[in-house]
């Protein structure tokens, strides 16, 4: 809907959870930010997905949202 092309997102690097879900959802590991986090100074996993338009990106998500649906019931996301 915001003509995005992509989306990043940062995790810690101690996440192996968080960083499986998001691999998941089509994010990839894409590049570190050394002592991200003021309060250890751990490093962050950067991740980003392929381009939102391609069809392959599009097909997931269609997937992963009907498959939500199945469980969770009718969703909001939209993503065009």
């Amino acid at each position: 809907q915001k003509n995005s092309r992509y989306m990043v997102l940062e995790t810690r690097v101690s996440n192996l959870g968080a960083q499986a879900l998001y691999e998941k959802y089509g994010f990839s590991r894409n590049g570190v930010r050394r002592g991200y986090y003021s309060d250890n100074g751990e490093d962050a996993l950067v991740m980003i997905t392929d381009v939102l338009s391609l069809p392959s990106y599009q097909e997931l998500f269609h997937r992963l949202k009907k498959a939500h649906e199945g469980k969770w019931g009718t969703s909001e996301i939209v993503l065009s």
